[in-house]
């Protein structure tokens, strides 16, 4: 399966799923809790063999998002 027919199969699931939960209820069990996390800051390491390695760092939310890089 290539990246782009998962990306689809994926999307119809979760275009899909709302309506099939309200047809099939027992699908979720009544446990079952629902946890979101919205992060404030997003922090990213890429290793690199010149050991200066690459730090992105972003802030915010939205059109407001920024990204700073940081020293390793």
């Amino acid at each position: 399966m290539t990246e782009k027919d998962a990306s689809t199969v994926r999307d119809r699931a979760l275009r899909d799923s709302p309506a099939r939960i309200e047809a099939e209820p027992d699908l979720v069990d009544p446990a079952c809790t629902l946890h979101a996390v919205v992060p404030d800051v997003v922090e990213f390491w890429r290793a690199a063999t010149t050991r200066v390695h690459v730090r992105p760092r972003y802030e915010g939310e939205g059109a407001d998002r920024q990204r700073r890089q940081l020293r390793p």
